[in-house]
């Protein structure tokens, strides 16, 4: 009768626990009131990495294209806010899904967010790398989540600066279990 107990009762409980251990299940709770973001609009390499602690908001030299329609902003580092919402739901649900990296080492930054929850509290996400699909989250490295990497990058317009070299490397833009609206890039190339 104890075995008959412990396989019907303890048993289930432990094999819920352990199959949660790696996955980010912290903030289903939590309800995402909005997402502070500063990104670089720009592409670069560094030799050390950028931690997302470092972004800070600057304007960089301002000048207008050729055919006078696009202002460019070399070196700048810009600045938004997502409200929205069903995004931020949607933000919410894919953040759930992450999978933390053991022994990782830290993103290069290029995308920092403070994400503000309705309860008061906040947490940092950061999106890096050259081609910025890399994610960490807490401070710890995740895997590769597309759908986030979509959502928060369409949300703040970060491909509308993007030359076609850049915007052919953006991973999350081929990925067809993704539906959405075409994206254009800086020279208005639709993906």
């Amino acid at each position: 009768m104890r075995k008959y107990i412990f396989v019907g009762i303890i048993l289930p409980f432990f094999i819920i626990s352990c199959s949660c251990k790696n996955k980010n299940e912290t903030n289903k709770h939590k309800t995402i009131q909005s997402i502070y973001v500063l990104f670089y609009a720009y592409s670069f390499e560094t030799r050390i990495p950028v931690n997302s602690n470092e972004i800070t908001k600057r304007i960089g030299k301002t000048f207008k294209s050729e055919d006078n329609k696009i202002l460019l902003k070399e070196g700048s580092v810009l600045d938004t806010t997502i409200n929205d919402e069903f995004v931020l739901k949607e933000i919410s649900d894919e953040i759930c899904k992450l999978l933390f990296i053991r022994k990782s080492q830290p993103v290069d930054a290029r995308i920092s967010c403070l994400i503000k929850y309705k309860d008061g509290s906040s947490e940092k996400l950061c999106i890096g790398g050259y081609f910025a699909n890399d994610i960490e989250y807490k401070g710890v490295r995740c895997l590769k989540n597309n759908k986030l990497l979509f959502l928060i990058k369409k949300s703040i317009n970060y491909y509308s600066w993007m030359d076609d070299n850049i915007m052919r490397n953006q991973i999350e833009l081929k990925d067809k279990s993704i539906h959405r609206d075409s994206i254009k890039g800086y020279f208005g190339k639709q993906y």
